[in-house]
């Protein structure tokens, strides 16, 4: 049984620093407010707090971000932590194409994250990416269409074809 098995985060650190740096500006907002003077009623200080506060929220979403796939015997099984508590599966019973391709985030899906986009998302289904330009795209018997990113490619297809005259009805 050859089973595929992959976790992706975000790693970017370019990514880390704008978020970093967004959480620097409230940070010297309330360091001003405090030395220039106490008399205003800490209006300032509130707000800057309140969006301090959120900047760590949203840099904590961020970084707790984790998109795992498991292709085995039963389907294909992922996760886009925090948004989904367990495993979404897809049985081979409900896949009726499913290959690995090349694909941009921002032209067909609008960017990375999880994705489906007004009039496309009929078209092209929903997109659960991290980062990258290849993934695994399902098109199931219900005419759902999904595409799942990976980072590793070769490893995916070379599982998805020991399993291709087993369950599926076509793999590219």
């Amino acid at each position: 049984m050859k089973v595929f098995i992959e976790e992706q985060r975000i790693t970017s650190w370019w990514i880390h620093v704008i978020l970093i740096l967004s959480i620097g500006v409230p940070i010297f907002l309330i360091g001003q407010e405090l030395y220039i003077t106490e008399a205003k009623g800490g209006e300032l200080i509130v707000g800057s707090a309140v969006l301090l506060l959120l900047m760590f929220g949203v840099y904590g979403l961020i970084i707790s971000m984790r998109l795992r796939t498991r292709i085995d015997e039963v389907g294909v099984h992922f996760q886009y932590s925090p948004f989904h508590r367990n495993d979404r599966i897809l049985s081979w019973q409900d896949v009726k194409t499913i290959s690995v391709r090349k694909y941009s985030a921002l032209i067909e899906y609008g960017g990375w994250g999880i994705r489906s986009r007004g009039l496309r998302s009929k078209r092209r289904g929903i997109a659960y990416t991290i980062r990258g330009n290849m993934g695994i795209q399902l098109l199931l018997k219900s005419g759902e269409k999904i595409l799942i990113g990976t980072q590793k490619p070769q490893e995916a297809e070379k599982v998805l074809y020991t399993y291709q005259a087993k369950f599926t009805s076509h793999v590219h």
